[in-house]
């Protein structure tokens, strides 16, 4: 298993033609990818190489300044224990990339504004994504109403690519979908009663998977890791 001090638990992973002897017993530097392990349904680290971290020829990094942001992380907490001060910035949603969350930490740099955290820590399930998919689908279709794409994007924490994988599955279930205007999703057809087949829904589910599993890390970023998105921002100017 390997990790870092962001979490407490390791990661699975393989280091092909190695044994894991192989790997140091201590601190070392990896430069790995993350792949995914079809047999397993499951992700994982595959190591390209490691260096143990006493015999390395990296340097330490320099010392970053300290960053002038302040940042109060009430993730998790009930909306009324928050004490949010007046023109703080607000993140409601789980930032999906380092772009979405350094823009959030630059523009807090620049105002001199509080960056204040406030989305949930709780990850929903490639399941329960999924259900919800198909239950909005379904609601529009019972009442005939168009869905807003904005919406739905928000209801169920995806990307629009995601969203647009989920669309072009439709019309092999015997759903077609519509857009009258600009930003709004119309739907006509009828969803199946029975069960779906596995093969094909296979690439949209998969597709959840890889962003839940990038939001739970985000979900999950200690402060520390984002004061110091910030210094490098800062130095950046």
């Amino acid at each position: 298993m390997l990790w870092d001090d962001s979490v407490q638990q390791g990661f699975p992973g393989i280091w092909w033609e190695h044994y894991k002897e192989d790997v140091p017993s201590g601190r070392c530097h990896v430069i790995c990818e993350i792949d995914f392990n079809n047999f397993k349904r499951q992700y994982e680290i595959r190591i390209l190489e490691v260096e143990d971290s006493e015999d390395s020829a990296l340097e330490d990094p320099p010392e970053l300044p300290r960053s002038s942001i302040e940042i109060l992380d009430f993730r998790g907490m009930a909306q009324e224990d928050m004490m949010i001060p007046s023109g703080a910035l607000v993140v409601s949603q789980c930032p999906k990339n380092w772009d979405e969350l350094g823009r959030w930490v630059q523009r807090s740099r620049l105002t001199q504004r509080p960056l204040v955290l406030t989305y949930s820590v709780q990850v929903p399930s490639v399941s329960e994504t999924f259900a919800s998919f198909f239950g909005l689908v379904k609601w529009a279709l019972e009442q005939d109403n168009c869905l807003q794409r904005s919406a739905i994007l928000q209801q169920l924490e995806i990307s629009d690519r995601t969203l647009s994988q989920g669309l072009l599955l439709l019309p092999s279930l015997g759903v077609t979908v519509h857009a009258p205007e600009a930003g709004a999703l119309k739907f006509s057809g009828h969803l199946p009663e029975e069960s779906l087949e596995m093969d094909m829904i296979q690439d949209f589910l998969q597709r959840i998977q890889e962003e839940r599993f990038q939001r739970q890390f985000f979900q999950q970023l200690k402060v520390s890791r984002i004061q110091t998105l910030g210094q490098i921002n800062g130095m950046s100017d």
